[in-house]
């Protein structure tokens, strides 16, 4: 993958990228001399355009972004807003997918806490629609910055 992202102002980036630069995944299943297998996929370029916009407001900021993809299955877009409600909590909702199964998207919602009020150290979760009706994916994870 390769992307670039250029500041347009203060508070507004735009960026572009182009995912799978290597259009196929190559693997080697080994077994004994006479078993083993090589296989080859196709993983299809991926391009994307996304633009962010930052409102600022004292201590309280709110991001507002869309992405566009265009890929081999189709073009879709994706659109969201974070916001920052303190040192303690951040909010995240949004669309992801418009323009694939569902015209309108599947929602996403997540939220951030940083528990010592600093970046240092963030507890994270997401919730993420599934667009087959398998029902949903829900992600957590810690980050740190050292």
């Amino acid at each position: 993958d390769v992307g670039a992202r250029y500041a347009l102002g203060a508070n507004t980036s735009f960026a572009v990228t182009i995912h799978n630069l290597m259009d196929q995944l190559t693997w080697t299943v080994e077994r004994n001399a006479e078993q083993t297998s090589r296989s080859e996929d196709e993983i299809g370029q991926t391009f994307s355009v996304a633009v962010a916009h930052r409102l600022v407001r004292s201590d309280r900021h709110l991001l507002i972004a869309a992405d566009l993809q265009s890929a081999p299955h189709g073009t879709r877009a994706h659109v969201g807003a974070e916001a920052i409600l303190g040192p303690l909590i951040i909010l995240r909702a949004g669309l992801h997918r418009i323009g694939d199964f569902d015209a309108t998207g599947q929602p996403a919602f997540g939220l951030s806490l940083q528990p010592m009020r600093r970046r240092e150290f963030t507890l994270h979760y997401s919730w993420v629609a599934d667009e087959l009706d398998a029902g949903a994916r829900s992600l957590i994870g810690i980050s740190s910055l050292f």
